[in-house]
């Protein structure tokens, strides 16, 4: 599951920064996957990065949570 994470985020990130390379702007790209307590590791990581914006994907569960759990 691991690997078909890392997988997906390299895929995302890579059509995020095209889409960003189309743009003139100053923005700053920084890719990052955490593990652990989701609301410790995103403060963490946005205070860290001293970020302004966060664009973050889900883990996929979604249908499956909602539906069977």
């Amino acid at each position: 599951m691991e690997k078909y994470g890392t997988k997906m985020v390299n895929s995302v990130m890579q059509r995020a920064e095209a889409v960003y390379r189309n743009f003139q702007t100053n923005a700053h790209i920084v890719r990052v996957v955490g593990k652990g307590d989701p609301k410790n590791v995103i403060c963490n990581t946005v205070e860290k990065l001293k970020a302004d914006t966060l664009v973050m994907g889900s883990h996929g569960y979604g249908f499956f949570k909602s539906n069977y759990i």
